[in-house]
């Protein structure tokens, strides 16, 4: 398909993403996914455009799911152009997951944890997931916003988010039987 760039008229389904000048020259802003329309009279081309960061490559697994989050503003990069897929999670980081997937709420009150200050990213969420049930910090009133998430941690706050959620939460018992081991 060839587009006459003078006659075109060009838009970006998504700025945020990328951008586009009405000579078609398309320029990234952020990782995520966008469509580019060239539109002259009643015709448009249309091709999708997916802004990746410089660490995570298109064979990598876990691509579709970067470009996923990104896309839908649940996880940012750790710069403009770098994603840092191998960074441990905090429990900073997860609770402020949850909090996007859930729209960024806004959250009034005071905030119960004694080491979370409002200057930091993750101090709307931690509010959002206090106020929730989501998580309750530590027996000294801290939340440890830094410290990495332990697997025990990111199962109570992920069933405590099932639970606010309305899914059911009750324990289920699995038997595993040998015989199919060895078989």
């Amino acid at each position: 398909l060839i587009i006459d760039g003078k006659n075109a008229k060009w838009s970006s389904s998504n700025t945020n993403i990328a951008t586009v000048d009405q000579t078609g020259m398309v320029t990234g802003v952020s990782c995520g996914e966008t469509t580019i329309n060239a539109t002259i009279g009643d015709k448009t081309a249309s091709i999708r455009v997916i802004v990746s960061y410089d660490d995570v490559n298109e064979d990598d697994w876990y691509y579709n799911s970067v470009i996923y989050c990104a896309t839908n503003k649940i996880i940012y990069g750790t710069s403009d152009t770098t994603f840092s897929p191998n960074n441990k999670l905090t429990r900073g980081n997860l609770v402020t997951l949850l909090w996007r997937m859930e729209g960024s709420p806004k959250i009034s009150g005071e905030q119960k944890f004694s080491d979370v200050k409002s200057q930091e990213y993750y101090y709307d969420a931690v509010n959002w997931a206090g106020s929730k049930g989501i998580v309750n910090g530590y027996e000294d009133g801290k939340f440890r916003p830094n410290n990495n998430i332990t697997r025990e941690q990111l199962a109570t706050i992920l069933m405590n988010y099932a639970k606010y959620k309305g899914k059911d939460t009750r324990a289920v018992s699995y038997t595993h039987l040998r015989a199919h081991e060895t078989l």
